[in-house]
């Protein structure tokens, strides 16, 4: 039990660091005295699809999440988990300034932290597995157990908010996020 944990709270901080860079990975092509419209443009469009639960962005952290989940061990759909998880999400762009080559965007998101959740859980579950495992509950029935504890604590999760900055680099005449930035909003998105 302990390793399908570790190993799904991985996969979580894994999807959204990659969820996010699939979202802002497009190119951003663009004059310089249109440069910052076009990122807080294209940074509206990814948040706005997340925050509303639908699109490509969405349909691709599904996708990625899915991947070697073991979630459907625990009787929990990566979708409805993923919903869960992004329920409530918000953001702001406080900021978006060019100098030369680069771009910092200033940033406010509003999203549950799987971390929060986890420890939820986990605060949970040792107590209500170990009076089961006693009880004579198959390691199927505690998976299950674990599965309607760990959607309560996602669903129970407040959305709390985190401020961060990020670039994109200007390369030719396209404007991507670094991959530092990407990894950065993919922790923040995550809370973790």
């Amino acid at each position: 039990m302990g390793i399908t944990k570790v190993k799904a709270a991985r996969r979580i901080a894994l999807v959204g660091v990659l969820a996010i860079a699939m979202a802002l990975s497009m190119a951003l092509t663009s004059c310089s005295s249109l440069a910052e419209e076009v990122i807080r443009q294209a940074i509206t469009e990814e948040f706005d699809s997340i925050k509303n639960f639908e699109g490509a962005a969405v349909d691709d952290m599904v996708t990625e999440f899915s991947k070697g989940s073991d979630l459907a061990l625990m009787g929990i759909d990566d979708r409805e988990f993923v919903q869960a998880w992004l329920a409530g999400f918000d953001y702001s762009i406080e900021d978006v300034t060019v100098e030369g080559d680069i771009a910092t965007v200033k940033a406010t998101l509003v999203r549950k932290s799987l971390n929060d959740a986890n420890k939820a859980f986990q605060a949970d579950f040792v107590a209500v597995a170990e009076a089961e495992a006693a009880a004579g509950a198959t390691q199927d029935e505690l998976m299950l157990t674990a599965g309607e504890m760990l959607m309560k604590a996602l669903n129970d999760t407040k959305p709390t908010s985190t401020s961060l900055d990020f670039q994109y680099v200007k390369k030719g005449n396209t404007w991507e996020p670094t991959n530092e930035s990407t990894a950065a909003l993919g922790a923040a998105l995550a809370g973790i």
